[in-house]
Order: structure tokens, then sequence, then C-alpha cells
């Protein structure tokens, strides 16, 4: 059976296979200095030429995981059958999932300079936006949130609404990007899926023949999905909106895509759109009964429903509609000969990145992809750059197999110095697991990587080696990414839990019961050394350079049991490596902050040296939501600027999100509205509230 198109069917839900591929941690290995030889064959990705041996590939690695209930780690097991392979009645289909919101830089043609006349996002690169909930161009803001859009009028006098535009069939949390007069409103989740629906035709990517490689066809036949085969979906829909006219937003056109949104990056008005897919499986079952006959029947019928899946059920589909028009087919996402897959297994998700120009619309106008699961996402501006976390055989996880020794992450290279093309470069690896996009950064060619090696245990639970972290530096060579240099053993028995390059300084925190904050020098790509150390109670879980040799970390007091206490925020001299100093801590609150986890929720403003950072904080059984203003300098320290709080319901304050500063004012936004505060004292002298 075939399910592609009936995502689409009405175009009112997208369909797929919500679970992705089985993955597992890294299980710890110290790092040799040099790249193992083997490491040289398994990182370099192969090619397919053609959508026959792409289906013969994918279909020979599925009959290896397939079993009486399913696709091992992709789920597929929807229909009871008894012995005799008779299907089971259904009753009803399972509650839908909930919704899932999916983690914004300064737009141009806007109203004065970002930095100067007002804040754009808080990105990691300078020239490469992210996406968020909020994004302005200096003179109008816009927010997401609630199935809506709202645009705001900043600049002149007092904050003001323009217009509204709501957003139909969204999945979790709109995300924005701001290119010109153009937004593009990203979201992506999880839902029921209808049944039963009616077959439609699949077509191919643009400029692809069928699935043997020959002349194109006019579609694929697709049978439709029987009840409870299949009751979830995973999608991402993708919306161009019109905003040359902020108070009459219009949508120009939308996108529907297969796969779980991962990240999107722009840079020069070309957007790139990460999406990780999993294999539709369709037409399984699973054995209504137990016993040997009832499984061996169900994985027999199993392993011919995967020997019938067509190319199309491997490869993630789209279809876009323009404003007042029908929608377009169905299509592949990717073509086969975009697709490349590693030399060692890495599962049967497909990882796309696509290239989108929003002054033309939403049509990929370049596609690449590599068959496996997708995770952590960092971009350069010459660069994209995806992980792939270990895939783990399933039989591991049902203890049939041991765990092997030993965890590595993959990572890949795509090429994006051309605003119209993405090209795949190279694959590498790294040991361990990374924590965040921050354990990535690439300078002058050379990609620096920190990650944390898990402790490894032995078959009796024992544990024989504790964690450690590392960093590690690579450089493409003939196709791989090859290890250049590695410097390891940093915080053993304990994670990374915040990670910032800075030029040639990579600053690490990792943290058990005290606070290591590392400096690293990797100025020689080949010889990567530890140049200091500091270790303080708590941690830091953000770092944002706020000065010459000065850094604010965001994080949590804790106690001489790693025992967290709340919110604070320390700022450390860095103006020596070897011996980095915390020159002043100052307590925010008994609870957390947004920005330990979303470095998009941290503002700092450095011309009046202000940071402002969201804290919730739950003290003597009262909720408190509020920004927190402090003024940072090597000469006083950190000292409290005050506070902003949001009018609330039934009592409760509004939980503020974002802050950003346009013409000398600061504006801190929540789901109640928008404040309008004196950018010097923080009083308010202004209140949008939201319907």
């Amino acid at each position: 059976m075939r399910t592609k198109g009936l995502k689409f069917a009405g175009m009112a839900a997208l369909c797929g296979v919500c679970a992705t591929g089985i993955v597992l941690g890294a299980t710890g290995e110290t790092a040799k200095r040099a790249a193992p030889k083997a490491a040289v064959a398994k990182d370099r990705l192969v090619g397919f030429d053609s959508c026959a041996r792409l289906q013969a590939y994918t279909r020979a690695r599925a009959a290896a995981l397939v079993g009486p209930y399913g696709l091992a780690g992709y789920g597929g097991g929807g229909i009871a059958i008894d012995e005799r392979g008779a299907p089971m009645p259904v009753t009803s289909l399972p509650a839908p999932l909930p919704s899932v919101a999916s983690p914004a830089a300064p737009a141009t043609d806007g109203g004065g300079t970002a930095g100067v006349d007002y804040s754009g996002t808080n990105v990691q690169e300078e020239g490469v936006d992210e996406p968020d909930i909020v994004k302005t161009n200096g003179r109008t803001m816009f927010v997401a949130g609630n199935g809506v859009v709202r645009a705001l009028s900043v600049s002149g006098g007092a904050t003001r609404p323009v217009g509204t535009l709501k957003l139909d069939e969204l999945y979790g949390d709109a995300q924005l990007l701001l290119t010109g007069n153009r937004l593009v409103v990203i979201s992506s989740g999880v839902g029921p899926m209808p049944t039963p629906m009616p077959a439609v035709s699949v077509a191919p990517a643009p400029g692809e023949g069928d699935a043997t490689g020959g002349a194109p066809a006019p579609g694929i036949a697709v049978a439709p999905i029987a009840p409870g085969a299949m009751p979830y979906f995973q999608g991402t829909v993708v919306r161009l909106i019109d905003v040359s006219n902020p108070g009459a937003m219009r949508v120009l056109e939308t996108m529907r895509l297969e796969g779980r949104y991962l990240a999107a990056r722009e840079a020069d008005g070309a957007v790139r759109l990460v999406i990780s897919s999993s294999p539709d499986v369709v037409g399984m079952v699973y054995p209504a009964t137990g016993g040997p006959t009832a499984e061996a029947v169900a994985t027999a019928a199993n392993r011919a429903a995967v020997n019938a899946m067509p190319v199309n059920s491997w490869l993630p589909v789209y279809t876009t509609q323009k404003a007042g028009q029908d929608a377009s087919p169905v299509r592949r996402a990717v073509r086969c000969r975009d697709v490349r897959y590693p030399t060692q297994f890495s599962g049967l998700g497909t990882l796309a990145v696509l290239t989108i120009d929003p002054s033309k619309g939403l049509d990929p106008v370049d596609r690449d992809a590599v068959l496996t699961d997708g995770d952590i996402v960092y971009g350069s501006k010459t660069s994209i750059y995806v992980t792939t976390p270990r895939w783990m055989d399933p039989a591991v996880l049902s203890g049939e197999k041991d765990v092997p020794q030993g965890s590595s992450t993959q990572i890949h290279r795509f090429e994006v110095t051309s605003r119209t093309a993405t090209r795949y470069r190279a694959s590498g690896r790294v040991p361990g697991f990374l924590m965040s996009q921050w354990s990535m950064s690439e300078q002058d060619g050379v990609l620096r990587v920190a990650s944390t090696d898990e402790p490894m245990w032995s078959s009796g639970g024992q544990q024989i080696s504790a964690s450690q972290s590392q960093v590690t530096t690579l450089r493409e060579q003939d196709g791989r990414l090859a290890r250049v240099g590695q410097v390891n053993g940093l915080g053993k028995g304990e994670r990374i839990y915040a990670v910032r390059f800075i030029g040639d300084t990579g600053y690490v925190v990792t943290f058990r019961q005290v606070d290591p904050l590392y400096v690293v020098d990797v100025s020689d790509p080949a010889r990567p050394v530890v140049k200091g150390e500091l270790k303080i109670p708590g941690y830091s879980a953000y770092l944002h350079p706020v000065g010459e040799d000065l850094l604010l970390g965001v994080g949590q007091d804790a106690d001489e049991n790693g025992r967290v206490k709340g919110t604070q925020v320390s700022l450390f001299d860095v103006s020596n490596p070897a011996s980095p100093r915390r020159l002043a801590v100052q307590h925010l609150a008994k609870g957390w902050s947004e920005a330990e986890g979303d470095h998009h929720a941290f503002l700092y403003w450095a011309p009046t040296r202000l940071a402002v950072l969201p804290v919730n904080s739950w003290e003597s059984g009262n909720w408190g939501a509020e920004a927190v203003g402090v003024r940072v300098s090597r000469a006083g320290g950190i000292t409290r600027a005050g506070s902003v709080t949001h009018p609330g319901k039934d009592g409760w304050q509004g939980n503020i999100r974002r802050s950003v500063v346009v013409g000398g004012k600061l504006l801190t936004i929540s789901e109640a509205g928008v404040k309008t505060s004196d950018l010097n004292t923080l009083a308010t002298t202004g209140w949008v509230r939201f319907d």
C-alpha cells in the first residue's frame, strides 16, 4: 500500500510516520589523536545514480528489520490479523498526539540599521538568520503565536497594532524568517490522520523519471490506506506572506511537506530548510494472538509489504498551493540522484536540505539529501552542518544484542556559498554526542566541535569508565571531514552544559556538582589545547560576549551537591586564558530562564550594556514571570537595572518570551501583549494587549 498522496487529499493534512529511526546516545570512548583508518571508508557517502538503485537498497536494508510487528524502529504494525492472515476488526483510533513546537537576525529594507537603531534576533553567526517567534526590520515588528501573525508599528511614536493574519492548519508554534517584504512562516508537528481516504498519484520530483530511472511518468498509482494502519502524521507547513503592507498581510503560497522540521537558516535572501523524514511504513500488520505461527504469518505479510513499497515510500513528498489556485501535484521533495547514503548503515530516514528563494516562491530551487536521520543543525555563511546520532539496531534495545562499546556522532557538511544552490561536500564524525548547535563553529574552513562521551558500562551493569568531553577540529579532505586535531579529558564525570567559540578560543562549561569553565585555544587546529580552567558552584547554560574579554553566563546556582537553586548570571574575565576569573554574580530568582535553553530569548544591547532575559520563578507558592534587565561592565560588574512584568488573567502574569530594542525603547513580548519600556529605567511607557 502507499500513502504519500493521501496526506494531501483535500489539502487538509500531512501524513507520515511519526517515529524516526532508533538512535542511541554516546556510550563513551576516549578518542585517539588521529582518526582511525576505518573511519575513512564509513564516513564517505555514496550517491544513488537511479531510483531503481535507491529502491533496491532500501528494500534490502528494510528486509533485515522486518518482524511480526512491522519495521523495527519505524513502526508500521497497524492492522491486527489472526493466524490465517485475516484482518481483525478496528474499533477506534488512538487519541492524537500533542502538537510539538520546533525551536530566529534582522531583516533589510527596514527602519534603520540593525544593531544601531534596533536589535535583531540573537543568532549564532552574524549574517545568518535563524527562525524565531518575533522578527523586526526596525519599522514593523511581527509576532507569531496562538495561530496568528501580528504586525505592530514600532517606529516613531507609540507602539500600535496594524494587522493580524490568522494561520489555519498550523502544526505547533510558528517560527518566522523575514527577508525584505516576504515573511516565511514555518510550523511543524503531529496530529491524527483522516481515514479512510481515496487513492491519488505521486509525481516524480521535477526533472526526474519514474522508479526505473527512465522517462518521466505521469504518476505512480497509490492504493488507499486501511483504517488504523497509520493513525498519525508528521509534517511541516511553510507559508510565504507578503508584508509590504503590514495592515493587509496576505498569504502568497503554502507548502505542505512531509517530515519533521529540524531548522532553517537565511542568508542573502536564500532560505535553507532542513527536514528529517521517516519512510512510509504502510500495509503492515501485527499478530492478534501470540505464538510462533501467528508471528510467522505476520512477518511474511510485512516482508511482502516492504517488497511492494515503491520508491516514493522512502522519500519525503510535498505540495505547494498559490493563493487563489489549486494545489500542485504531490511531488517528491528530493530526486533519487540527490540522495546519498553512508556506507555504515544509518537508518532508513531521509535528511533533506531544501533551498528556497522567497522572491520566487516556495518550490525548492535546489535539493540535497542523505539517507539517515537528522538531529542538530549549525549554519555559517558558507556551510550548513547537520549531525546524525548513531543509529542502533533495534535488537540492541530489546536485549537480543549487546550494546557496542564506543559511540560517535556523524556530521554532514553542505556548502551554501550560492544563493540558489546547496552542495553536499563531506561527512565526518566525532566521539560522543553534541549538546546543541553551539557545540559547532566554523572558522577558516575548520569545524570545531565540542562533544561529550557517556560513561561506559559492563554487561553486568558496572561502570568501567566515566564521561568526559573533548574539542575536535575537522577539515574537508577528499570528500570527508577529516580529523585535524583533538584535546580531550575535559570535565571527567560531567557533561557539557554550554559552549561558545569566539575567534580562536572555545569556552566550554561542564557540570555535575561544580561548574568548570574551560578555555580552549584552537588557533592551531592540529593542536588544540586547554589554556585555563575555572571551577565555581552552579553552571552556565548560555554564554554571551559582552565586551572585550568579557563573557556573561546565564544558568543556575547550585549547592555543593549539585542541586540547583535558581537562575543566576555570571560575568567572567577571560583576558588571561590561563586564569579566567568570575568578576561578579547576580542571583535573579528561584526559577529558570528560557534563555538557558533558547538563546533567542536573550537580548544584549551593547550601546547601553543592557542584558535582558525572561525569568520564571516559583517562590513561597507564588508564580512569577518577568523580564529582568542587568547592566554589565568590567568596572561595575553586574547591576540590576529593573524588571518588566505583563498583566495576565486571573492573577497570573503574562509569560514574557522575547525582548527587542527599537528606536531607544525596550519592547517585551508575551502571549498577553507587548509592553514598551524606557530603555534606561525600564519604566512602562506603553502597553498593547493581544486579543
